[in-house]
């Protein structure tokens, strides 16, 4: 008996599969040219997550029942404990599945309700990433030894901050993208989140003179690590950390690894590691320059932002306590 259950939970676990690779497969047709890979990578594990669920409790999941939506939402909420931004980019994957497949989509009134219901309950406020300052990088920098490792981060961290870049645009940076000049390098983003037709762009990174000088630190990389083509952040050997001479390879420091690595050296200068992310260095740039009181417009031409509202909710958070009725009260 036991066998024979063992056989039949291998079989459904197969159909599961094979129905998962057909999601992901439609999905992925359905959003080639007009979403970023890291968008696409979600969309596939959210499909992922709605199979297993309807696996282990014998249920279709192409064609998704309505109702069989709101238990995988109900479910993301209340045990999952996801964020409602989460469980809404599920829904979409969902409808995206449906209509790749040429299926009505289960995104019926009541799965619609039970989203709103999610949101009114849990609140849909995002918890965003904290911003590494001019101040934390100095520290941040001063704590470096002068290995291949801390060189690579070190350069990563500086460059991320002065070009206020996105994880996944200091990943995709090759060494071609560089064009250095006396008065600093200019950096040529080819494709980002907000340009996936890949018009591109260029920003002009000047040289500093001090401790935060990103130009400095990325030629220091460069010279250390041997590199003239591919990609320019690279993966390095064991050893990067404890002598001057390690194996640096061919292959792309991923986004992922990138936000860890921010994580890493915030918590070694004594910051909560988890409010941090890839995200802090763009956050950090936009923070100081909102601080410092530049214009909205240079500000939004650096950071390549598309919405003025989000721009703004940089300057908001920098002046948090310049801009307040007591503040000007009593100054």
């Amino acid at each position: 008996m036991t066998n024979k259950r063992q056989i039949e939970k291998r079989a459904g676990a197969g159909a599961e599969l094979a129905e998962l690779a057909e999601l992901s497969e439609l999905a992925g047709a359905t959003l080639q040219n007009s979403k970023s890979r890291n968008t696409k990578r979600a969309y596939r594990s959210d499909l992922n997550s709605f199979v297993s669920f309807c696996s282990e409790r014998n249920l279709s999941a192409l064609p998704a029942a309505p109702q069989t939506i709101v238990l995988f939402l109900t479910w993301l909420d209340s045990v999952q404990n996801r964020a409602p931004a989460t469980i809404e980019r599920r829904l979409v994957s969902l409808r995206l599945a449906h209509t790749a497949a040429g299926l009505e989509s289960p995104i019926n009134a009541a799965v619609r309700e039970q989203m709103k219901a999610i949101k009114r309950t849990r609140g849909t406020a995002q918890i965003k990433a904290r911003p590494l300052t001019a101040l934390h990088l100095k520290k941040i920098v001063l704590s470096m030894k002068p290995d291949v490792l801390d060189t690579r981060d070190k350069a990563i961290l500086l460059l991320g901050f002065a070009g206020a870049l996105r994880r996944s645009e200091i990943s995709a940076l090759d060494f071609t993208d560089l064009e250095f000049v006396d008065a600093g390098v200019v950096l040529n983003i080819r494709r980002s989140k907000t340009d996936q037709a890949g018009a591109g762009a260029r920003i002009a990174i000047p040289r500093t003179g001090n401790a935060l000088c990103a130009v400095a630190a990325v030629q220091r990389w460069i010279a250390l690590s041997a590199i003239h083509n591919g990609a320019l952040f690279r993966r390095v050997g064991r050893y990067g950390a404890n002598v001057f001479f390690a194996n640096v390879y061919e292959r792309r420091l991923s986004g992922r690894a990138i936000c860890e690595l921010v994580k890493k050296h915030a918590g070694r200068i004594g910051l909560p590691a988890r409010h941090y992310s890839g995200h802090s260095l763009r956050a950090g740039w936009s923070t100081e320059a909102a601080r410092i009181g530049l214009a909205m417009p240079l500000m939004m031409a650096h950071t390549r932002h598309k919405s003025a509202e989000i721009a703004a909710g940089y300057v908001r958070e920098a002046n948090i306590f310049e801009i307040n009725p007591l503040a000007m009260l009593f100054a």
